[in-house]
């Protein structure tokens, strides 16, 4: 590299060919040439501590908002600052590889970690610690092994959730495909807590991944085995009580259902009796307008829907509405006028 050349050009061999720019280092630009498909090229350095320029301290969430400057009743000494809250775990970490790879860091180390040590990441807990380290080394590796997660399905499941919010927060968009790919072929509901942190657990980027459709089938089809006769439902005790713990999102996903058995009238009724349940009274405004919408308004009987539908609490009108009821009546009238011409 001359003295006028601005750019390093390092050649890994044995990786895919890309031409990504990685990150700036001052003045120069650090360019990787990944050559000819084969093992992942940062592989080697998880775990180097002789070529690491940088430390991740992973600090409790806690105990770093607890710590605050302590001056009150005594006098403070020269150069005293406040203090640091202690990291429980560091790992020797290196900047090109978490730049390559999340665009959170490649932004940090630009910025506002240029020529910094140690970068601290907060966590809320010792699954919230085991994931985010979890992320780190998929970064590193490019893959997710069965023996990095716990062996009982329901902790499996937990621990991939964290990550793909971690993931997520990092922008590590390699890191997030693992991981949803590694819960579709984990993930298998038994209840309405499994479907409901499946879908309101991840960050609303995620749920528009394509990757997260294999996620959204096998709850869809839980929630079809579950309550698809709806009638049978509005009757059962305990199927009503478990329709009624279902999230927002997933009784969306369940009126989606072209398979239902029953009328529309019964999903008008049975989604007016989960309205009346916790997760009902709970639901937010844009969730009770996306219900809405779903209902098929169409499908009602007359006398449902223009009288019932517009004092049930949790229908939110919709200006397609007036528009099903002309029709219907013009339809009407149409048929009662084409009968009475065929009687005569």
């Amino acid at each position: 590299c001359s003295s006028e050349d601005k750019r390093i050009v390092v050649s890994l061999p044995a990786c895919r060919e890309s031409h990504q720019p990685l990150y700036a280092l001052g003045r120069l630009t650090v360019n990787f040439t990944l050559a000819s498909m084969g093992s992942c090229p940062t592989a080697w350095a998880y775990g180097n501590e002789a070529l690491s320029d940088v430390a991740l301290a992973f600090v409790p969430k806690l105990a770093a908002a607890s710590k605050v400057p302590a001056t009150r009743g005594r006098k403070r000494k020269a150069q005293e600052g406040p203090d640091e809250p202690q990291a429980t775990c560091t790992i020797a970490a290196h900047r090109f590889c978490l730049a390559m790879y999340s665009a959170y860091f490649n932004a940090l180390f630009v910025r506002w970690a240029k020529d910094d040590k140690t970068v601290k990441l907060e966590y809320e807990g010792p699954e919230d610690l085991a994931a985010v380290r979890a992320c780190i080394k998929v970064m590193y590796l490019q893959k997710l092994d069965a023996e990095d997660l716990p062996s009982e399905p329901e902790g499996s499941i937990s621990l991939l959730l964290k990550m793909i919010c971690w993931a997520d927060m990092l922008q590590a968009p390699t890191c997030t495909e693992l991981c949803i790919s590694k819960l579709a072929d984990n993930f298998r509901p038994g209840s309405a807590k499994d479907v409901n942190g499946m879908l309101e657990g991840l960050p609303e980027s995620v749920l528009e991944l394509p990757s997260f459709a294999k996620v959204q089938e096998a709850c869809q089809k839980w929630l079809q085995r579950s309550f698809a006769d709806v009638h049978e439902v509005i009757t059962k005790e305990e199927l009503l009580e478990a329709f009624q713990q279902l999230c927002p999102r997933a009784v969306l996903t369940w009126m989606k259902h072209d398979d239902l058995i029953g009328t529309e009238n019964d999903v008008a009724f049975l989604v007016t009796c989960w309205y009346e349940g916790e997760q009902g009274r709970a639901a937010q405004e844009q969730d009770l307008i996306a219900l809405s919408r779903h209902l098929r308004v169409s499908q009602l009987a007359t006398s449902v829907r223009e009288c019932m539908l517009p004092v049930l609490p949790w229908f939110t009108e919709d200006h397609l509405l007036p528009i099903f009821t002309t029709i219907h009546r013009r339809s009407s009238l149409g048929r009662a006028a084409q009968m009475s011409v065929a009687e005569v």
